[in-house]
């Protein structure tokens, strides 16, 4: 699923990750994909790892992907992770906020911030916009009629429309470019077209929203032509994101690394690959 060291066999041996020169006390703040990946990592090479999770759970935006129809397997990863960090014995505090007066009293020798992203609004609209990882936990918080206005060309928008439409809302997908989820690989984006086509997603391309006031939704598309959907309950926005705000100061007494969505928003693969890389190089 998301194995960094799959084709870098040459340089990263998937079993032996060698043994750092100097063990040092290092703490994680995040329990996504990155963050979990780096605690793993650096606590085979033998440090003293620490993961602060300010949630009541693991997993971070994984968690909440898990949900969308078909995406159960993600479920996967986070419980590989959880159980290699209690073998490993990584203390793991859940809801635990990084205060500056906490991560002082731990005193450690790296802080690893991987605090994630918030969300960013690509367009401002009036009336009620949602977001995408809301709308696959619950699918109810959206009216029948929902305009998915995707800004990421993802899983995410992918995921929230499936959803959406397997829940018997009427989902219309609206896409800035010439294309869909341009983003994901081709072979991936042909399944999951097709599978949105089969629940009744309408697809719309080189969309330049222009307004909502609740209901009718007004854009222009390839044609340079005023368009409206007039009966729009919900709109959802899926966004890249933003990086969180850092809970870490620079003028510490302390090593701090950056990593995952809280360097920039990016995919699994990309922040799990980070992740790793860290842990390997502490």
């Amino acid at each position: 699923m998301a194995n960094p060291t799959a084709g870098r066999e040459a340089t990263w041996s998937d079993s032996d990750y060698g043994t750092a020169d100097t063990r040092r006390r290092v703490l994680v703040v995040g329990g996504g994909p990155a963050g979990l990946e780096a605690a793993r990592v650096a606590a085979e090479r033998g440090h003293e790892v620490h993961l602060w999770e300010r949630e009541s759970e693991l997993g971070g935006r994984l968690r909440t992907a898990a949900r969308g129809v078909g995406r159960s397997d993600l479920n996967k990863l986070v419980t590989y992770e959880r159980a290699q960090l209690e073998r490993l014995g990584v203390e793991v505090v859940l809801k635990k906020e990084a205060t500056a007066e906490a991560i002082a009293a731990l005193e450690p020798d790296v802080v690893v911030q991987a605090t994630g992203s918030v969300p960013h609004e690509e367009i401002a609209l009036e009336g009620d916009v949602l977001d995408a990882n809301d709308l696959i936990a619950d699918t109810t918080l959206a009216g029948r009629s929902v305009a998915v206005l995707d800004f990421e060309g993802a899983w995410r928008a992918a995921s929230v429309s499936e959803t959406l439409a397997t829940a018997g809302h009427h989902v219309r997908l609206l896409s800035p470019g010439p294309g869909l989820l341009w983003d994901i690989n081709s072979y991936s984006q042909m399944l999951i077209l097709e599978r949105l086509r089969q629940a009744d997603v309408e697809f719309f391309t080189l969309t330049r929203v222009l307004s909502w006031d609740g209901k009718t939704l007004t854009f222009k598309d390839g044609t340079a032509e005023q368009k409206t959907l007039t009966d729009v309950d919900s709109v959802c926005v899926v966004s890249p994101g933003a990086p969180a705000p850092a809970p870490i100061t620079t003028t510490a007494d302390f090593d701090i690394e950056i990593i995952g969505d809280a360097l920039a928003p990016r995919d699994l693969l990309q922040v799990v690959y980070q992740g790793h890389e860290l842990g390997r190089r502490l």
